[in-house]
């Protein structure tokens, strides 16, 4: 960032700690340390470290996210379909809100983004702090993280202090990666969510997540989607990070005459900055999202640094290509075995490595491996205490290529325990299971998707051909199964959710089309609450802490004609999901027969 932005952002933030300091009369920058420019210096540095981040495609260094970012659009669904291109939290309305978007599309970027644009005169004039959700643990919650950051800002840190900060209209929450946050602790940070809201009305919360996660369920905050690229978006996405000329042109071209499928996909910038990698190894396009990751893998560790002359990066742990690969593949999968964890402390690295060394009985290092990884081939970085992998999707990948490479009888075993799993566990692997539906689609067939889906309609006695009474009590028999927890406010004397509850092992929710159904009872039931719910109505029960919560299911919720409408919507989900088991059977019928046709002799050689 040159001299000149960095004075404008000193001005930016100035105004900001000034505001802050006639608001709180006493708190930040004590003694009118807003006057004081190395104070404010030290605010300005604070936060634009935010935007200084590792890439995949600039592994030596930190870079600026402004030298690479290519502008986000948002979508809303609700009242119409709209689009809104965003440059910063100026151009998003201040209420909280939920940035949903998939693998790849660049949340996290995106909200670092948001951030240092705060240091900008585009700002919306808000002090921000970002904050890493996966950081959240039982003893490091939300209101910790929070006084982190205000303390990492220069004021005296205590809870009055904070207090009166958070009550200010000054401050701007970016809470990032909701769907990396641990199982143990998602229900607390709700807690904390819900607190927040109700305690400081004046603060906007933005929380970025992948799709399906409590954070898109929490009462009052709008749910809005990040845009998929399009063609049109590929070359100056490109020239963005610095491709131009006759490559530029070749890779264009590439794209062009390759298949509908790989076209298809390249819509998100990880999977377009990942394809600027592989291309300049290999001047060739993959053809699925699959060889994108081994390409990658590949590129990484030899291919790119040959094409740079005179750079070559030593592999301490003296292991062929493929054997490393071997390696980081179990690593990868028992990590994910271990809650699909992007950051790990020392502890948990080297104790997951040194079950992989274990069990692959390779002669390797572990310090060898972290340098390899973190130094080579920028797989992972290392992080304060922590060491991350650079995107959640290479454990997600690599930990399937685990599986899919296994020709074992273990593999059908883990196919089948994946289908009962409880739905907080499935959910860590879901990106994983999805892998595998392409990379290993006979074994994923037969011992996952088709027993889901038969286990579902044995659950719910579905017949392959169900009547409209059938649906009718399939609907109910889900709505009575789960429904939302709720406190009440006893100053305003209202109602709220705190989120959801569902049965431990929740099928329905594992089907794509009921699970879709359920999201939209959950908001039809999520308005009624306020509306026309009593407390005599719900159940009662007190949690560990003392306090007492209260559940009411989603059928007590909904309406004769939501019912009505949602008992078509089963009957032709349920439709859906008969035809999508009939081809899965088909799919193995085929594949049985070849396999057959295989190992069948020739009469002729038989006879001799």
């Amino acid at each position: 960032m040159d001299a000149e932005v960095s004075k404008i952002g000193y001005g930016v933030l100035t105004e900001i700690a000034k505001d802050i300091y006639k608001a709180t009369k006493h708190v930040l920058f004590k003694n009118k340390h807003w006057k004081d420019i190395t104070k404010i210096k030290k605010l300005h540095d604070k936060i634009l470290q935010v935007g200084s981040i590792k890439t995949i495609w600039q592994k030596d260094n930190d870079v600026y996210i402004g030298d690479f970012y290519y502008p986000s659009k948002l979508v809303t669904y609700h009242p119409h379909v709209a689009t809104i291109p965003v440059d910063s939290l100026s151009d998003i309305s201040k209420e909280n809100i939920v940035i949903e978007g998939t693998v790849g599309q660049g949340k996290s970027v995106f909200l670092r983004y948001l951030c240092i644009q705060e240091l900008s005169r585009k700002g919306s004039g808000r002090l921000p702090i970002f904050i890493e959700l996966r950081k959240i643990t039982a003893k490091f919650d939300l209101f910790n993280a929070i006084n982190e950051a205000l303390t990492s800002y220069g004021y005296d840190n205590n809870d009055v202090n904070t207090h009166d900060i958070l009550k200010t209209d000054k401050i701007v929450l970016l809470l990032d990666a909701f769907d990396e946050v641990e199982d143990c602790s998602t229900r607390d940070l709700l807690r904390s969510i819900d607190k927040l809201a109700a305690s400081y009305p004046n603060i906007q919360v933005i929380i970025s997540s992948r799709p399906g996660t409590d954070a898109q369920k929490i009462p009052t905050y709008k749910v809005l989607h990040l845009k998929k690229l399009e063609d049109k978006d590929r070359e100056p996405f490109f020239r963005k990070l610095g491709v131009k000329g006759k490559k530029l042109q070749h890779l264009l071209s590439s794209i062009n005459t390759s298949t509908a499928e790989v076209s298809g996909i390249l819509n998100t910038p990880l999977l377009l900055t990942l394809l600027i990698q592989v291309y300049n190894a290999e001047q060739s396009v993959p053809s699925n999202i699959p060889e994108f990751y081994e390409k990658l893998f590949t590129t990484v560790f030899s291919k790119h640094d040959k094409t740079k002359p005179g750079l070559t990066r030593l592999h301490k742990t003296q292991l062929g290509e493929f054997r490393l690969e071997e390696l980081f593949r179990t690593f990868c999968y028992l990590v994910a075995m271990n809650g699909m964890k992007v950051s790990l402390t020392d502890t948990e690295f080297y104790t997951l490595l040194n079950q992989s060394i274990s069990f692959l009985e390779v002669s390797c290092k572990a310090d060898d491996f972290r340098h390899d990884i973190v130094k080579v081939a920028c797989l992972m970085q290392e992080d304060g205490h922590f060491i991350s992998f650079i995107h959640k999707s290479l454990v997600e990948y690599f930990s399937s290529s685990f599986i899919k490479n296994r020709n074992d009888d273990k593999v059908p075993n883990f196919y089948t325990e994946s289908a009962k799993l409880s739905f907080s566990s499935w959910r860590r692997i879901t990106q994983m299971l999805s892998f595998l539906s392409e990379t290993d689609k006979y074994r994923h067939t037969k011992y996952y998707a088709i027993p889901i889906i038969t286990s579902f309609f044995k659950s719910y006695n579905i017949t392959e051909e169900p009547s409209e009474e059938q649906s009718r009590r399939v609907l109910l028999q889900i709505c009575n199964e789960r429904g939302l927890m709720i406190t009440e406010d006893i100053d305003d004397n209202e109602l709220s959710t705190t989120g959801w509850y569902r049965p431990s092992r929740d099928l329905p929710s594992m089907i794509p089309e009921i699970s879709d159904i359920i999201d939209e009872i959950d908001d039809i039931a999520t308005i009624n609450v306020s509306e026309n719910t009593t407390l005599e109505e719900c159940q009662a029960s007190i949690l560990e802490d003392g306090t007492t919560e209260y559940n009411i299911t989603f059928s007590k919720l909904i309406s004769d004609v939501d019912v009505a409408t949602y008992t078509n919507a089963i009957h032709t989900a349920i439709d859906s999901i008969a035809t999508r088991l009939k081809k899965h059977r088909d799919f193995l019928t085929k594949q049985d027969n070849k396999n057959s046709d295989i190992y069948t002799i020739d009469p002729y050689f038989s006879s001799k």
